[in-house]
């Protein structure tokens, strides 16, 4: 087995995940035509015949350690282990020395870290990766455990893209998500933080809603969440209707909402999304959203930008009712640049929101709310010809008030659920109600 340590640019450029304080993560399994870090040499569709080395990309953030173990293993056997002596904080790719050669059929290929759990760690559940072919038909199936290669500005817009969903909800840790297969049923009902009964949907009776009552907009509006369940507070943060409006074409001006996350390195602080209210129809749409720092890679950046889909997301409509599901798709430019050329790449976000209920009463650390609107919401981006999938993101909105809380538990690194715990809207408190 080759061992090579590598910089972090590789992975900030293909928006793989870094390991947090004190912990080691896989970013990616991989076959390779060649057993060097060249990440051009990974290889998506593999060929019956072909000489390919099994690799995983890793990395890792914490003390020194004597040696740490990893196993490589191929269809359920062992493929190669090699420990590491002196194991330090890094980025790291290894391979099996002997290439397997390809053939038909259904084949996994998987990552061990830390076999002997020699490393004490904040997360003992990301140690592990695995990439799934099936050589006599497609390729690669595209499964959460797999890292798909594409071009940086198209991974980057699928994460981008993503993020007005999912505040708070960092990059790295939903690539964690989808790279280590953490696939999570479905998403709980809340329990109420005061130990009483837990709240569950119901049905309105054949009424209808207006979604933009439940989405506020209005000016001089603040709402602040906390982590109520999962991780704790690290991740709070605080959303704000800026004063200023975003020109997003056709003569139309959307509201921005800023995120402001209480610790100010996140990089999702000052990140502003774009909303836009139909004046005609009610209808809400997503519109995109402001980069407000570049990125830089070493050979990749990504400039200050504000990026604006030239075709928006529907989020819901005016009577709409329990049961209704509203399918969307968007489309999104950003301009990147690689060796110093400009360029720009396309992706396509598809939503499917469903509107499954009301909840008596919710329980956040501002209050108790009743008849709360549960909004479930699945994400599925195309990049490359490649499809990725995020489900069972829960939302609960009260009228007149807008996100009371959010459940994040597919973000194994992150607070499941956050919540309200003081704001305004439209200059007046809230009040839970």
């Amino acid at each position: 087995m080759k061992i090579y340590q590598w910089t972090s640019l590789f992975i900030a450029i293909a928006g793989l995940p870094y390991a947090q304080a004190d912990d080691i993560v896989i970013d990616q399994v991989a076959l390779q035509t060649e057993a060097i870090f060249d990440p051009q040499t990974i290889v998506a569709n593999p060929m019956v015949g072909q000489q390919l080395f099994h690799t995983v990309y890793f990395n890792y953030d914490g003390a020194a350690v004597p040696s740490m173990t990893i196993e490589m293993v191929r269809d359920g056997a062992t493929a190669c282990e090699v420990t590491i002596p002196n194991f330090d904080s890094g980025n790291w790719v290894v391979f099996c020395n002997t290439p397997w050669t390809v053939e038909s059929g259904k084949h996994t290929f998987e990552a061990i870290l830390d076999l002997n759990n020699q490393i004490s760690e904040t997360d003992e559940q990301n140690n592990t990766g695995m990439v799934m072919f099936d050589i006599a038909g497609s390729g690669p199936t595209p499964t959460p455990t797999m890292q798909s290669t594409t071009t940086p500005g198209e991974n980057l817009l699928y994460l981008f893209a993503l993020s007005w969903l999912t505040q708070g909800f960092d990059p790295e840790t939903l690539l964690t998500f989808l790279l280590n297969g953490n696939i999570p049923g479905l998403t709980p009902t809340p329990t109420p933080t005061d130990g009483g009964p837990t709240p569950t949907p119901t049905e309105s009776g054949g009424s209808t809603f207006d979604f933009r009552d439940y989405f506020i907009l209005a000016n001089n509006s603040t709402w602040h969440y906390t982590g109520i369940q999962g991780t704790g507070t690290e991740d709070d943060f605080r959303w704000t209707v800026e004063d200023e409006t975003q020109d997003i074409g056709g003569g139309k001006m959307a509201t921005r909402i800023r995120t402001n996350t209480d610790e100010p390195s996140d990089e999702f602080n000052n990140h502003v999304d774009f909303w836009y209210k139909d004046p005609a129809t009610g209808e809400i749409f997503f519109y995109g959203f402001h980069l407000p720092q570049p990125e830089n890679f070493g050979i990749a950046s990504i400039p200050v930008q504000d990026i604006v889909f030239t075709d928006p997301i529907l989020i819901g409509g005016n009577g709409m009712t329990i049961g209704q599901t509203v399918i969307d798709s968007g489309t999104g430019e950003v301009n990147v640049v690689v060796f110093g050329n400009p360029q720009v790449t396309v992706g396509v976000v598809t939503s499917t929101i469903e509107f499954t209920g009301f909840l008596t009463t919710f329980e956040t650390p501002l209050g108790t709310f009743t008849d709360v609107l549960r909004v479930v919401i699945d994400i599925s981006a195309e990049v490359s010809g490649q499809t990725f999938e995020i489900t069972n993101n829960t939302f609960f909105l009260k009228q007149g008030v807008g996100l009371i809380a959010q459940d994040q538990e597919p973000d194994m690194n992150d607070a499941e659920i956050q919540a309200i715990d003081e704001g305004q809207v439209a200059g007046v408190p809230i009040t839970p109600n």
